[in-house]
């Protein structure tokens, strides 16, 4: 870990927290792949889970403060639960053999003959602008302009729906929502094709 906060300072000007500026990142033009970060693609493994679980919820509650969190924590918590279990979740982590357990990013998916459904990513606000995100959907092998069907709303699905076909519907996180969504989705193409 302290390899890559200094090959972060180096990267930044020495400004390792870019949590409060509001240029966090690299500027246009630069490069910002994974590439410059010492970065590998991965699926979760068991011990990742703490990590995924609590970073779901914490900042999930953080953005839907109306929610009360008396009734968010046990509520929904079985259904991060349900949706990790059913899920492909895939993690940004160090490539090195003493960082290969620091978390940088990740995102809990499924995929449907149609579209991709993302119920939840996460990156650190450290490494945001980065790459990590479009990595991780290389992994689910994502193609440009398809459809990705999103369980909740985030800031990821607000900052990056200008650069994604991103479509909330809050549905998919039912017992079986995905594939309802996906005949849903089947009826209203095929209706408007034959229009």
């Amino acid at each position: 870990m302290k390899g890559l906060k200094a090959h972060i300072s180096e990267q930044t000007g020495g400004r390792a927290n870019l949590a409060f500026r509001k240029s966090a990142g690299p500027k246009r033009g630069a490069r910002t792949q994974t590439e410059i970060l010492p970065v590998r693609i991965r699926p979760a493994e068991s011990q990742d889970g703490p990590v995924i679980y609590n970073s779901w919820l914490k900042s999930h509650a953080s953005q839907n403060k109306d929610i009360p969190s008396w009734a968010y924590y046990p509520l929904h918590k079985e259904v991060v639960r349900r949706l990790l279990g059913s899920s492909v979740v895939l993690v940004a982590a160090g490539s090195t053999p003493e960082s290969q357990e620091d978390i940088y990013a990740w995102i809990c998916a499924q995929r449907s003959e149609r579209f991709l459904t993302m119920h939840y990513a996460f990156t650190k606000v450290i490494f945001r602008k980065r790459g990590l995100f479009r990595a991780l959907l290389d992994g689910l092998d994502y193609s440009r302009g398809e459809p990705i069907m999103c369980s909740h709303r985030s800031w990821i699905l607000k900052d990056l729906k200008p650069r994604y076909n991103f479509q909330y519907i809050p549905h998919l996180t039912d017992e079986g929502g995905v594939a309802k969504v996906g005949e849903l989705h089947a009826d209203y193409f095929a209706q408007r094709s034959n229009e």
